[in-house]
Parts: structure tokens; sequence; C-alpha cells
């Protein structure tokens, strides 16, 4: 199981680290940090995002979006910002995609 997880490792960090912008990487960290000085727009922490990850059980089926759960518990942390975010504009604008309702429940 530890080749596969450091394979998706080293896949995600060339996937972020695949473009060198440093303006526009250190643009984004400015108002992700703004972002998290003003509580109001900030309801999901990155914190938040990589706890509620690794309290996932391990060794299920994926789902319908063929991610394993092992993918997700032993991503980047830089993916746990961008799911932060994602979660985040998904509260603000009181939006959801129907993709992300889509669901299998196994009994």
């Amino acid at each position: 199981m530890g080749a596969i997880v450091n394979r998706w490792h080293r896949h995600f960090e060339q996937l972020y680290n695949s473009v060198c912008d440093l303006e526009s990487k250190n643009q984004f960290y400015m108002i992700l940090e703004h972002m998290q000085s003003v509580s109001d727009n900030v309801i999901i922490s990155v914190q938040d995002v990589k706890e509620a990850c690794s309290k996932q059980k391990k060794n299920k089926f994926h789902g319908l979006d063929g991610i394993h759960t092992e993918t997700v518990i032993h991503c980047s942390n830089r993916l746990y910002v961008h799911l932060s975010l994602l979660f985040n504009m998904f509260i603000k604008f009181s939006f959801l995609p129907s993709s992300y309702m889509a669901s299998v429940i196994v009994l």
C-alpha cells in the first residue's frame, strides 16, 4: 500500500508544482491569509478539512468519482487548502453542483 500512496503523493506534488509562478502563488496565499483573518468568510478551515480526511475509514471501495479514500488521506496539504476554499465557496454562494449530490449507500 505504501508504494501506491507514494505514487499519488508524487503525482499531486508534480501537479501543483507544474507551473512556477511565484507572483500568483504569493497573491493566492495573501488572499487566503486575508480570508482567514476575516472570520465571516471562513467557516471550514484547512485544519478542519485535514482532520476530517484523516478520520476517514481506509480500505473502502472508491466512490463515483473513482477516488479512493487513501488518496485524500495521504495527499499533499495543498489539496486541503483547495478543498477548504471550495467548501467555503459552496457555503458562501449557497450552491452545490448536482454531481456533488450523487452518492452510493452500501449496506
